[in-house]
């Protein structure tokens, strides 16, 4: 989400339907209630005696995965709006800026985010179905599949964006496409 705020900063924030700080701290948010709610499931399965407590505890963190789904959905798609308003739209030409956008390096890291975020997505989608029979269903004890759809997912996702690493991708204008969270006389500090 972070990424993103910079990314649309590079390009020129006319490109973006919202600001960079509304995006990150939206999805942020999200992020937080929906990994609370998976806490707050998975204890409650844990000091429940009953299986209707339990069943109680797995309801809650499915909503929290849920959540999650629908947030990296939504962020998807607002990167796909990002992505064609400036393909079809004006960019920053700041020639420092522009001399960034256009390295191969970040290039591959635009690309990495991506993969990265749709494995991301996969994890989530994958942790519903898993939860959904409960703890004992088939999918939740299918060891092959779990590692494929939880462990290596999450693992790609870690290896491509230290390999890709976002400061090496944004170069010297890293701290240029900074946004705040104050905010002063109704423009980001």
């Amino acid at each position: 989400y972070l990424c993103l705020a910079r990314i649309i900063n590079l390009y020129g924030s006319h490109n973006s339907r919202l600001n960079p700080r509304t995006i990150a701290l939206a999805f942020m948010v999200s992020d937080f209630i929906s990994l609370l709610l998976q806490a707050i499931g998975g204890a409650a399965t844990c000091v429940s005696e009953g299986l209707q407590g339990k069943q109680r505890g797995v309801d809650t963190m499915i909503t929290g995965l849920i959540l999650q789904v629908v947030s990296l959905g939504a962020f998807l798609l607002v990167c796909l709006d990002f992505a064609f308003r400036c393909h079809h739209g004006t960019t920053d030409q700041t020639p420092t800026l522009k001399v960034v956008r256009d390295t191969k390096i970040f290039k591959a890291f635009g690309f990495g985010l991506l993969v990265s975020t749709i494995a991301i997505l996969a994890r989530s989608v994958f942790r519903v179905v898993e939860l959904w029979e409960g703890f004992g269903g088939p999918i939740w004890n299918n060891e092959p599949l779990f590692m494929v759809l939880d462990g290596a997912m999450i693992g790609l996702a870690s290896l491509i964006l230290s390999v890709i690493y976002p400061g090496f991708a944004f170069g010297d204008q890293w701290a240029a496409t900074n946004w705040s969270f104050r905010q002063k006389r109704g423009k980001d500090v």
